[in-house]
């Protein structure tokens, strides 16, 4: 027992960003689908919230890939501070994160949503190298899961927040 419990310890820790430290893009593809047949057993719905980092390349560019990860391990904790106990926050790649919403009907999701990307938007991070601001925002694109695999769930958030990001530069343009 020992040995199996030690075996799934090392196994589920593989499957787990070494920066943030937070679930990594198989973790959330396995916790969704887990996710996904809760809801259906229980018949309650479940969301998700897709966040990406405006201009984090830039930030990498200028400050360096070690203050990148230094912000995405801040920004990590800020957006933990912002969810509630049963949601769960992974990290897709990069500078993209997903979180899974149980037991949440989309309009609750897109209050999060709103109030995730403020929460950013509002963050007074400083650089280590000179401890001036950096100035961030983030794209957020928040939708329930339909009866759906968990593939394509996630296309439908990438192609939602392009979308959204699409008509944000429409607007500013």
């Amino acid at each position: 027992e020992q040995m199996r419990n030690r075996e799934r310890l090392f196994r589920e820790h593989r499957q787990f960003d070494k920066v943030t430290p937070q679930g990594d893009a198989n973790y959330l593809r396995a916790q969704l689908q887990l996710a996904l047949n809760e809801a259906a057993e229980n018949r309650q719905p479940v969301s998700l919230i897709m966040l990406d980092m405006d201009s984090f390349s830039r930030i990498n560019r200028e400050y360096g890939h070690a203050e990148g990860d230094r912000l995405l391990q801040v920004l990590t904790q800020l957006l933990l501070l912002n969810l509630r106990q049963h949601d769960l926050l992974c990290r897709l790649a990069g500078d993209r994160f997903v979180v899974i919403l149980p037991h949440t009907g989309e309009r609750q999701a897109q209050v999060l949503a709103g109030e995730l990307r403020d929460a950013v938007r509002s963050l007074a991070y400083k650089s280590s190298r000179h401890g001036e601001r950096i100035e961030l925002s983030a794209s957020v694109m928040a939708l329930m899961a339909r009866d759906e695999d968990t593939e394509t769930l996630l296309e439908r958030l990438h192609i939602g927040l392009a979308r959204a990001r699409q008509s944000l530069m429409v607007q500013h343009a």
